[in-house]
């Protein structure tokens, strides 16, 4: 394989193949074996055996290439050239060298006839020098320019431009072209534009979806297919990828099932093996203490009324096994039978005071109506669910919505409402593109803490009236009446330091807005109210050169009150100065649930690109969606 080099200092190109690594990787070794062999001369050889070896490893030593430092300038500031690169590179030496001779007498129709075939035949030298021939004569030439273009691009056939790997409206050749022609062919030329970023997008997010749909196929555990179902989110409304999101979420729910269902048939399982290895030991040791009383009661050398005794002791220093079967063996002595309910009652009390809840189930439940039996049976049940349910709170915030599910069961049992009561929504994640966002909140419910998938992990702090004061490394003071707010960034020369000064009407309602900053200038926002008291429109100055800018922003309210649509048109300093307005207009689409809570925010961004030297004027425009997600947090201090 060959690889091309060039150096970003001086521009030198130069090449090497794999052989040639694999020369100066025997040339290293073999100067790293002569250098051994001079040391172990030293150490044991001839002055003629030293001299051999170190002369072997400074030959090899010089045969080694950094091929990797630039041969003209000596840096190491150098980039592989790509396949695509390779081949401009090429194309421009091609192009420098190629020289044509044109009858003077030609036309230009004819030369763009000539350039044509030459570009059919592939002879891109050729075809270039007689558009710069053209160009000499008719310099607005378009065709000269597509032309010129075609041959740069090495594309035999201008429909064929379409079929380009990556859009080319960067190139010079491409923008003169643009420039200079008729509405014909510049719509022709931008349908190319269009045509190949379609093509690229669509092949992307073809790209993403059949790596979604590998990543579902191989699902097998819930956390497997909630990677695939945000693998489907990032290319919502593509082909399926809606439907196979949800199919992935349902089979998530479905695998978290069976993962639970097979975790308690495990622990039962394994508590069904202690259980017979416990009625093991009862049924031992009871023939053990029940053959001793019947020994005592066979030999004379103790009457029933000892063994009662005897029985008794056991029950009362906790041997509930050994005093159970004592009692067995007196038969219908006396209250035997009583004792032995009495008894089991009490190794059930035992059971669920000290956590074994299932076992102490299963022993209330033998007891069938023995005194309280059946009601313990179900506290026990309760008080299993209710401590289960504390220990996922204490476990994380992933787990709150299942421990409120668990305190909604068991209702009035205990303060089992009181937690219940405890839980807020709150936006436990946010989603665009391919960033994901999850948020942590304290038990006032406020976030304390933002994780993103590709960025650090961010601390909120607050006061004790609830204003946030620390974001990540920026902190917040506030002046008594709350009326201006300062932030002074640390660690990171792209965060300014800045006050707020807010102004507020007679109702409490913000009606403006300042803020200032060391780097970013003044930032001044006034704000047009209706009568409701919602915004109507805001309007916006940033004074700062060379970035300052005007921007009005209009808002749209839905039949629930909450804002559906907002509008902003900016317009730069630098575009009104050159009298081109606006320079950019978002659109942003709001949509919420039936609780009134924001669930998607779709924004529409064109941005505008105006020409010094004619009319035109350049559209770019890109789409971006946010995705807001709710989830129960547990916050026993936040105000519902």
């Amino acid at each position: 394989m060959e690889h091309r080099m060039r150096c970003k200092v001086c521009g030198k190109i130069w090449c090497f193949t794999d052989q040639d690594l694999k020369k100066n990787s025997s040339n290293s070794l073999m100067s790293g074996i002569a250098a051994i062999g001079g040391i172990a001369s030293v150490l044991g050889g001839t002055t003629a055996q030293q001299h051999l070896n170190y002369d072997i490893m400074e030959r090899n030593q010089a045969k080694v290439v950094d091929y990797y430092q630039c041969p003209n300038c000596r840096s190491k500031d150098v980039v592989e050239l790509s396949e695509e690169e390779w081949e401009e590179v090429q194309t421009q030496e091609s192009f420098a060298n190629a020289r044509v001779s044109v009858n003077a007498n030609a036309t230009t129709e004819a030369l763009l006839t000539r350039i044509k075939l030459l570009l059919e035949d592939k002879d891109w030298p050729n075809a270039n020098a007689y558009c710069d021939a053209v160009l000499d004569a008719e310099p607005e030439s378009a065709m000269a320019y597509v032309y010129k273009l075609m041959a740069e691009l090495r594309v035999s056939k201008q429909a064929d431009l379409a079929n380009h790997k990556v859009p080319f409206d960067t190139k010079p050749n491409y923008q003169k072209a643009v420039r200079f022609a008729d509405d014909s062919l510049r719509q022709m030329l931008n349908g190319y534009i269009a045509h190949i970023n379609e093509r690229n997008e669509r092949e992307r997010l073809d790209g993403l979806y059949n790596n979604a749909c590998a990543a579902m196929q191989q699902s097998a555990t819930e956390e497997a297919y909630k990677n695939a179902a945000s693998l489907f989110a990032v290319i919502k409304g593509h082909k399926d990828a809606d439907n196979l999101q949800a199919e992935c979420l349902r089979k998530a729910e479905q695998a978290r099932l069976e993962a639970e269902r097979k975790a308690t048939e495990e622990k039962a399982a394994a508590a069904g093996q202690a259980k017979k290895m416990k009625k093991i030991a009862m049924i031992v040791a009871p023939i053990v203490v029940a053959a001793i009383v019947a020994a005592v009661i066979i030999s004379g050398n103790m009457q029933k009324s000892t063994a009662y005794n005897a029985a008794v002791a056991l029950a009362e220093a906790g041997q509930y096994d050994e005093a159970v079967a004592a009692f067995t063996e007196l038969g219908n002595y006396k209250d035997s039978a009583e004792q032995i309910n009495e008894i089991t009652y009490n190794q059930a009390v035992a059971l669920l005071e000290s956590g074994n809840y299932d076992e102490a189930i299963s022993t209330f439940t033998d007891l069938g109506n023995y005194k309280d039996s059946a009601e313990q049976a179900t506290n026990a049940g309760l008080e299993k669910e209710y401590v289960y349910a504390i220990a996922l709170l204490e476990k994380g915030q992933e787990y709150h919505e299942e421990a409120r599910k668990i305190f909604e069961m068991v209702g009035g049992y205990k303060d089992a409402n009181k937690y219940f009561n405890s839980f807020v929504v709150r936006m436990t994640s946010e989603q665009s593109d391919d960033t994901v966002c999850t948020y942590i909140y304290n038990e006032n419910g406020e976030i304390s803490r933002m994780n993103c998938n590709n960025a650090a992990a961010i601390e909120y702090d607050y006061n004790e009236a609830g204003d946030l004061i620390r974001m990540g490394n920026t902190t917040y003071t506030y002046s008594p009446d709350k009326r201006t707010v300062t932030q002074t960034s640390k660690g990171s020369v792209y965060l300014d330091n800045y006050t707020i000064v807010n102004e507020y009407n007679e109702q409490g309602l913000l009606i403006s807005s300042t803020r200032s900053g060391s780097n970013a200038g003044t930032t001044t926002c006034t704000y047009e109210l209706n009568r409701d008291g919602t915004v109507a429109q805001k309007a916006e100055i940033r004074t700062q050169l060379p970035g300052g800018y005007e921007a009005v922003t209009t808002y749209e309210y839905g039949s629930n009150g909450l804002v559906s649509k907002e509008i902003k048109s900016t317009t730069y300093n630098y575009d009104q100065n050159h009298g081109h307005s606006p320079s950019s207009v978002q659109t942003l689409d709001y949509s919420y649930d039936s609780d009134g809570r924001l669930i998607l925010a779709e924004s529409n961004h064109t941005s505008y690109t105006y020409s010094q030297w004619s009319t035109d004027v350049k559209e770019s425009t890109y789409h971006y969606t946010h995705q807001y997600t709710y989830g129960w947090v547990y916050a026993p201090n936040a105000e519902k």
